[in-house]
């Protein structure tokens, strides 16, 4: 009885793609004598008789592919597909004999693609075994982490009804903490060696929160599933994938390709989609509506300067030879903020996100179970993975579900993530923030509590008027019932003449108003109040604490919602006379900023500019009858405070605006030090009143601008502007304003409308 030698190990791949239209037919998965495509074949078959031309797609019918890719043209009209049926492989044993199979097959008639492919290998792990199970910080808010927790607070946020597949070589699927619902190998077969890797991927993404070790982003996933490219290809693989998963569905490619030459230069541990057919059946995918998810690899690469086997620059989206799978490309960075891109990590501008590269805790198949060491691209993949999963949970339970190029819009802007430490060298995207993702436009499940700066202010960010707030309302006496009076149906929704000066020697009462723009209620909703001198520019070290309200919850949709009263009791209040007010608010899914002890200019500029929930009321109605006079001129003196940064000394320009009828005057009264500090000496006059400072006249019909004043650190000037209106004008209301611009940013503003002083009707 005789005996066969073992087939020797496949090494590699030679991929060969004909010219639609002229492709052997696609017979399953049997192999095809290459002397069986034709006469032009003959020398190749006569040089390597035992080679064998395979389809490169088996896990599907091919109907079913066909079927599918009339899917992708529907769905995606700017999908301009290939004959994936053209795609034959060539199993190559000896590593040696693949560049002579080549340069045979390039020069055959009807071929139009050929190249080598190496066996895909996972992206490389640093080594170590150190089993320590500190916190899982990626799952922690932002600039840690993604802020998984987060998510869990609503429907769909921990992965509910969603579906994953892991492409990769292994996995120990009965994992204890690991989904038990049913995952399981869809194609391919499972190589030993590479279980370690593929349990600390899962581990990452859908670990299973039940008090053994760790827990997943997104732990409550409808279907957990795997497909293998071992003793297959990756392309076959993935197509397995796509043909299991729906609309919306995640697919994580956990693959790299060892090398790529283009004859000249090999590039090291670059992404899969470089080749061909890869590219081709990624962009299947992301035409039906699929997310995949490809690791950038390990190579120390800037992929802009990556060439194809061919030499084409597939890679850079800049350049004429650059091509889009639709795939969300994911780099690595250190664990630590800021997040330093890992020097092993590949970079370039079509690299989308980033995220943990190290320390990342999560499942392992020693004994231990666990391991705190998984890194690099491996495990910064799966975790960008499960914030799709999360986003695309949450989108699901708002009735809606994000298509593969929507999700990478997202995930990779950058209002939504946490930059690198720096982000143009660096060139690897954004970390995702879930806080910032649910609360974006394009999914507003959050809440979002805001105050308005300015009548109009609809929360968004914007560059207008940061403190005439309409919303912070004082009065000198208790409103019975603040909601008929100032909230939703009261007719005074956008009145902002509502609050009063403060009156000395008695409590006074501050009513807050805000609205939730996001889409649930925020619940456990609180505000703080702080009064300081009236000032264009009340930095927090000028803040005195006035007290805090609470509410049980503001809806969603944008509701006026009232707080009740805060006492501003009687022994805080120095004077009678107008303040700023300073309103911070939140809930427990949106909290309040915190306002540090010595907080620094810039951080202020940041406060004020980046949270819609901060706004102050420096905005006072004062009537119009004047009472000081400037020579022989009679005027409304509005007394307020120019101040200045509290740690540095900066150059700010103060603006000057008033809009008053003909015949109207106004003056701006300095002190001769802040008159000192212009960048350039201006007209002025001495003032006849006791202070002593300088009237500079300024434009009563439009705007007037001391530019470049040079404010020293902590300084606090005591000025007026002093307005005059003509007597036969009086009885209409006028409105002026002084503000302080930082670089080209408003940091500060104070607004007084001057009109016949009103009766004090309180609505009921």
């Amino acid at each position: 009885m005789s005996k066969h030698a073992e087939p020797e190990p496949v090494v590699a791949h030679i991929v060969v793609k004909f010219l639609d239209g002229h492709a052997p037919p696609y017979p399953g998965d049997s192999a095809t004598p290459v002397h069986g495509t034709g006469p032009a074949w003959s020398e190749l078959a006569a040089e390597f008789p035992d080679v064998r031309l395979r389809p490169m797609f088996t896990s599907a019918e091919p109907q079913r592919i066909r079927d599918l890719v009339a899917q992708g043209r529907r769905q995606d009209r700017t999908y301009e597909p290939p004959n994936l049926l053209s795609y034959f492989v060539v199993d190559v044993s000896k590593i040696s004999v693949a560049a002579r199979l080549q340069q045979i097959v390039r020069h055959l008639p009807n071929v139009e693609v050929v190249y080598f492919d190496p066996l895909g290998e996972d992206p490389t792990v640093a080594p170590g075994d150190d089993l320590r199970f500190p916190q899982q910080g990626y799952l922690k808010p932002a600039k840690d982490g993604i802020d998984a927790i987060f998510a869990w607070n609503f429907a769909g946020g921990d992965g509910a009804l969603q579906e994953f597949i892991d492409m990769e070589k292994g996995w120990q699927l009965d994992h204890e903490d690991l989904p038990t619902n049913g995952a399981s190998k869809l194609h391919g077969n499972i190589l030993d060696s590479s279980k370690r890797h593929g349990t600390s991927v899962l581990g990452e993404v859908c670990g299973v929160d039940n008090a053994k070790g760790i827990v997943g982003i997104t732990p409550n996933l409808a279907k957990v599933n795997v497909v293998s490219y071992y003793t297959s290809t990756r392309p076959d693989a993935m197509l397995a994938a796509i043909n299991a998963l729906p609309f919306g569905g995640v697919l994580l490619l956990e693959a790299q390709l060892p090398s790529v030459s283009n004859g000249t230069h090999t590039f090291q541990k670059v992404p899969i989609e470089v080749q061909r057919a890869d590219f081709d059946v990624i962009r299947l995918a992301t035409a039906l509506g699929i997310t995949v998810i490809e690791a950038a690899c390990n190579g120390t690469n800037d992929l802009d300067l990556v060439t194809d086997s061919n030499g084409k620059f597939v890679l850079d989206p800049n350049h004429a030879d650059g091509r889009d799978s639709g795939a969300i490309l994911v780099s690595a960075a250190k664990s630590a903020v800021p997040h330093v891109r890992l020097a092993t990590t590949n970079r370039g501008a079509r690299v989308n996100c980033y995220a943990w590269g190290n320390n990342v805790v999560t499942t392992d198949t020693t004994e231990a179970k666990y391991r705190d060491n998984f890194s690099e691209t491996s495990a910064a993949a799966p975790i960008v993975a499960g914030a799709a999963l999360a986003v695309q949970g949450v989108a699901q339970a708002q009735g809606f579900r994000l298509s593969a190029y929507q999700m990478r819009q997202l995930l990779a802007d950058k209002a939504n993530g946490t930059p690198s430490a720096d982000p143009f060298n660096d060139a690897i995207g954004v970390m995702p923030d879930l806080y910032k993702l649910l609360n974006s436009p394009q999914i507003g499940i959050a809440p979002d509590v805001y105050v308005r700066d300015f009548v109009g202010d609809d929360g968004a960010p914007h560059g207008g008027a940061i403190s005439a707030s309409p919303d912070v309302i004082l009065r000198s006496t208790p409103v019975p019932n603040p909601t008929a009076a100032f909230g939703a149906g009261s007719g005074t929704e956008n009145d902002d003449t509502l609050g009063d000066i403060a009156l000395a020697g008695q409590d006074n009462f501050v009513y807050v108003r805000a609205r939730n723009r996001g889409g649930s209620a925020a619940a456990g909703a609180k505000v703080d109040v702080y009064w300081a001198p009236l000032s264009s520019l009340p930095t927090p070290d000028s803040w005195t604490r006035v007290g805090s309200a609470t509410l049980a919850s503001v809806p969603a949709a944008d509701v006026l919602t009232v707080f009740d009263a805060i006492t501003w009791s009687a022994a805080q209040i120095p004077a009678s006379g107008p303040y700023s007010l300073v309103a911070i608010a939140g809930s427990t899914l949106d909290p309040s900023p915190q306002i540090p002890a010595g907080m620094s200019f810039d951080a202020f500029r940041k406060l004020i500019r980046e949270n819609n929930n901060v706004t102050w009321r420096s905005f006072n109605v004062v009537d119009i009858e004047p009472t000081v006079g400037v020579g022989s001129t009679k005027v409304v003196p509005l007394d307020f405070i120019v101040g200045a940064a509290p740690d540095v000394d900066v150059m700010m320009d103060v603006e000057i605006f008033a809009r008053l009828p003909e015949g109207s005057r106004v003056f701006l009264e300095v002190p001769r030090e802040l008159y000192e500090r212009l960048s350039y000496a201006l007209p002025a006059v001495p003032s006849d009143e006791p202070r002593s400072g300088l009237l500079i006249p300024m434009n009563p019909h439009g705007t007037r601008v001391l530019h470049n004043v040079h404010l020293p650190r902590g300084a606090r000037f005591a000025t007026r502007l002093m307005v005059h209106v003509p007597t036969k004008y009086r009885d209409n209301a006028y409105q002026a304003h002084v503000r302080q611009v930082h670089e080209g940013l408003e940091v500060g503003r104070v607004t007084w409308r001057v009109a016949r002083k009103r009766r004090d009707v309180t609505p009921h």
